[in-house]
């Protein structure tokens, strides 16, 4: 649930998770997937079929109980709470255009440090270049401006690269492509 009001929100969260489906619903079900992010509202994971489901956010409204509810504070540079090599999936919508470029690092290294040998990290961020229209659509109510207000950097797919590889992800296991016309990147690795 995104904080703040936006016409659009509802629609563009959808097709933020919808982008991850192609993986998810070919993904062995007895895996661990764990949504860094998810809002105070984890709906997304209630409606999938894993074997262990965990949302992890600063803070949450509706903790349903088919899925594991984790409070953490990124800004804190903090370890996740979770031990090496245990999570199978990761997936990260719309979060690291939130941070600066050094916790965002420091976040991808958490997560490379918690996926299992083959997990995979799913990752979408606005483009650079959706700044202005997002900037503009958060001013006329089509977005939230709370949300839009707190973006902090916005990326390209050399930002993103980079970020990864400063994780410890191997180069060649970084897929990047953008979605929504150019808007958003859409990010796929392999640990």
């Amino acid at each position: 649930m995104t904080r703040g009001y936006g016409l659009m929100e509802n629609y563009l969260s959808k097709r933020r998770h919808n982008i991850f489906k192609p993986y998810l619903n070919k993904a062995n079900k007895e895996l661990t997937i764990l949504d860094f992010g998810s809002s105070d509202d984890p709906k997304f994971l209630t409606f999938l079929t894993f074997k262990r489901k965990i949302a992890v956010n600063p803070k949450f409204s509706i903790t349903p109980d088919s899925v594991e509810c984790v409070y953490y504070n990124a800004w804190g540079f903090e370890h996740l709470p979770f031990e090496d090599k245990t999570i199978d999936i990761i997936t990260c919508a719309a979060v690291l255009e939130h941070f600066s470029y050094a916790l965002n690092v420091h976040i991808l290294s958490e997560f490379f440090r918690i996926l299992k040998k083959d997990g995979v990290l799913l990752i979408t961020t606005p483009h650079r270049v959706s700044h202005p229209l997002l900037f503009m659509l958060s001013r006329i109510g089509m977005l939230s401006k709370i949300e839009i207000d707190e973006h902090i950097w916005y990326h390209t797919h050399t930002t993103i690269f980079q970020m990864l590889w400063g994780a410890s992800f191997h180069p060649d296991r970084i897929r990047i492509k953008p979605f929504q016309l150019g808007l958003n990147i859409y990010v796929e690795v392999r640990k």
